[in-house]
């Protein structure tokens, strides 16, 4: 039997401070916008053929991510080629992100709630449903992040390998179980356990043939899960009920070649 442990750690710390502008200059309407849209000019909303945009959105944020994980694996040779692997590790990651941002919105008026767009709708007066549905407001939006959050990613494996004694052919069927843990100011949230099946071939086709000492090829398959960064800024205010990993099942093919060392 083999046991094998591993640790490491990890720090960022970034700080953004920016300001950001969108100037449009006495742009022109074009026909087709005014074709569509010509009761917009008719009842005054709309005066002239030219018209500005000016925006502006700023950033002042500061992230910080520490973390630090654990694993240990164990082996076990079964004999006639077979092999039996397990292991669990254990991630912690302690993230913060402080700061003030404005940025632009824009949303369709008939998003808006209904009680507003009525009350719209009567100072707009002349304007049909069809230009309605298709008209927008932009406006600013204010967003102060205020995350402090605990990570805890847990995650087992096991798997069985077959080797054949000449090394020509080998198999690895394992199976992976993470779990994703958020523990934040006043909530906390999890995931449902992730199952994560993998398969893994390998055939050598030939071994020292000429300038070539090994030709092999693989395949593989299986399932993975990760959960996205924007996880690490959840906050109580936003009523998240719990966490989803992604999911992807990814199949690879590939070949190696291997030469003699010189």
């Amino acid at each position: 039997m083999l046991l094998k442990f591993t640790a490491g750690a990890g720090y960022e710390d970034s700080v953004i401070d920016g300001d950001m502008s969108n100037s449009i200059r006495d742009m022109v309407f074009s026909p087709e916008f005014t074709s569509a849209y010509q009761e917009l000019f008719e009842e005054g909303y709309i005066s002239g053929n030219l018209y500005t945009i000016d925006t502006e959105m700023s950033i002042k944020q500061s992230d910080l991510r520490f973390n630090a994980q654990g694993r240990i694996d164990f082996d076990w040779e079964l004999g006639r080629g077979f092999l039996a692997a397990a292991g669990v590790q254990e991630m912690f990651s302690r993230y913060s992100s402080t700061g003030a941002q404005q940025v632009q919105n824009e949303i369709l008026l008939r998003n808006l709630d209904i009680d507003f767009q009525n009350m719209l709708k009567l100072a707009l007066s002349g304007i049909n449903e069809e230009t309605w549905d298709n008209m927008g407001i932009i406006f600013p939006l204010k967003f102060n992040p205020n995350a402090k959050n605990n990570l805890f990613t847990t995650s087992g494996y096991g798997l069985a390998e077959f080797v054949t004694p000449n090394k020509k052919f080998m198999a690895e069927l394992g199976l992976r179980v993470d779990h994703f843990f958020l523990l934040g100011d006043g909530f906390s949230l999890q995931s449902k356990p992730a199952l994560n099946p993998r398969l893994n071939l390998d055939y050598n086709i030939f071994k020292n043939k000429r300038f070539i000492q090994s030709f092999d090829i693989s395949a593989g398959t299986g399932l993975f899960s990760s959960v996205n960064d924007i996880t690490s800024i959840a906050e109580q205010r936003y009523g998240i009920p719990e966490i989803k990993p992604n999911r992807s099942w990814t199949s690879v093919l590939g070949m190696k070649l291997e030469f003699p060392e010189s």
